[in-house]
């Protein structure tokens, strides 16, 4: 089963405008994602300088287009897209 993550780095010591509207519908996004069984697991940095998004069985250019979408992702400095082939 593939696997896919998505290294997320945003500088959270700028100000975001509606940062907490924001966050509500990244995370209602994140949710969405997790009931359609797509999003595997959802990780905040230990610096909270961004999170790690693991989707499985999805293609790449449809996590890069998924993450795109986020309500935050203008605000990303770095994405890095990570694929792995989960053996056990």
């Amino acid at each position: 089963m593939n696997r896919i993550f998505a290294d997320i780095s945003m500088n959270l010591e700028q100000p975001i405008p509606n940062q907490e509207q924001l966050m509500k519908a990244e995370q209602a996004a994140a949710d969405k994602w997790k009931v359609e069984g797509v999003l595997e697991h959802f990780f905040l940095k230990a610096d909270k300088t961004g999170v790690i998004l693991v989707f499985k069985d999805l293609e790449e250019d449809t996590v890069r287009d998924m993450v795109a979408s986020l309500p935050l992702a203008g605000y990303f400095t770095h994405v890095d897209y990570l694929l792995f082939e989960k053996m056990y």
